[in-house]
C-alpha cells in the first residue's frame, strides 16, 4: 500500500490560510461567510465578548479575521473550513 493510498495518510491535512479581504474575493467566498457567521454566533453563545459603550473605550482594539481551508493530502479535497477572530488590546 502506497503512502497516499493508506487511509491514515488521508487524515493528515494541510492548511490554506487567508485574511478576510483575501477570502472575500476567493471562489469559495460563500463557504467562508457561513463559517464567519458560525464563529460570531459561538462567541455570543459562550459570552466571549460584551457590548461596551463607545465613550468608555480608551484603547484601540485591533482585530483580524483569519480564514482557513483544511485540505486532504493526496486529493486536495477541502475537508473543513474555519474562521478565527483575533484581537489585540482588549478592553
Amino acid at each position: 500500500m502506497t503512502k497516499l493510498n493508506d487511509p491514515l495518510s488521508m487524515m493528515v491535512i494541510t492548511k490554506d490560510s487567508m485574511y478576510l479581504h483575501q477570502a472575500m474575493v476567493h471562489p469559495e467566498r460563500n463557504e467562508f461567510l457561513k463559517h464567519i457567521v458560525k464563529q460570531v454566533i459561538t462567541y455570543q453563545k459562550f459570552k466571549h465578548w460584551q457590548k461596551v459603550p463607545i465613550k468608555n473605550i480608551s484603547v484601540e482594539i485591533k482585530v483580524s479575521m483569519v480564514l482557513c481551508r483544511k485540505c486532504k493530502i493526496g486529493t486536495s479535497e477541502v475537508s473543513e473550513y474555519k474562521a478565527k477572530l483575533y484581537s489585540k488590546n482588549m478592553v
